[in-house]
């Protein structure tokens, strides 16, 4: 049931009549958000943005959103028919994950086919919205993973962090107080030392869920993603993504 990637997830909400591809052209610049919000507020398909303003010719020309907003495309992750009920889907999520699925490590992966460093890093040649008119900018992660791992008890977290970018190579996020990434800053602050960190953005749509859900301290979700795939997450320093960004947090 589990989705291989995110190509095979989109090919998945077209033939369920799950997906809109918009080829009229539409502007990053809060265009694309206000699309975004009035096609959730109407229950609307997900949406595959095509014709992107300053993005005709950059190495990524097109933008998925609007995935899970529906509870029959939450059906269609978890590999249920896409008129499950509501309290199904809660019952089926809850009876999944009390049975973790440990990862399998693999050598590589798609998202070590396309590598870029150095200079040659352009976050800009990802048409990333300005979503909201009082955010501060174009916001790149707001539907992804953000990996990090305890240095000591090697209890890997992934969670949702949005990530504002500032230049062609620079990106920030916010780690408040609490949150499981503060844990693991907590332990290297007082080395001096950089938090490795993955960025994920792309893949089966269990890695957002999973990432954004509320799941305990300790936990590592890969388990859980797992869980709700009935089958193990292969990763190795990244999952099997389309995307991956690596970065350093100071």
């Amino acid at each position: 049931m589990a989705n291989k990637d995110l190509r095979e997830w989109i090919a998945k909400l077209e033939q369920e009549g799950e997906l809109a591809r918009i080829k009229t052209k539409v502007d990053w610049n809060l265009e694309i958000g206000a699309v975004a919000r009035e096609n959730m507020d109407r229950s609307g398909p997900a949406l595959l943005f095509e014709n992107i303003k300053d993005h005709e010719g950059t190495l990524c020309k097109r933008l998925f959103t609007c995935s899970l907003s529906s509870y029959s495309r939450i059906a269609l992750m978890l590999g249920l028919p896409k008129d499950t009920p509501y309290r199904d889907l809660i019952k089926i999520w809850r009876e999944r994950t009390k049975k973790p699925i440990k990862p399998v490590i693999v050598k590589t992966g798609p998202c070590k086919e396309n590598i870029l460093k150095g200079d040659d890093v352009d976050l800009f040649q990802f048409p990333t919205p300005h979503w909201q008119k009082l955010d501060g900018g174009r916001y790149m992660g707001t539907f992804h993973g953000v990996v990090t791992k305890d240095p000591e008890t090697g209890w890997t977290n992934v969670g949702m962090y949005r990530q504002m970018i500032h230049d062609k190579n620079t990106t920030t996020m916010s780690v408040a107080q609490g949150q499981h990434i503060w844990f693991h800053w907590r332990k290297y602050r007082p080395k001096g030392k950089n938090v490795p960190i993955a960025v994920a953005i792309g893949w089966d749509q269990v890695l957002p869920a999973v990432s954004a859900a509320p799941v305990a301290t300790g936990m590592d979700e890969y388990d859980i993603m797992g869980a709700l795939r009935q089958e193990p997450v292969e990763h190795g320093v990244i999952f099997r993504v389309r995307l991956a960004i690596l970065l350093f947090m100071r």
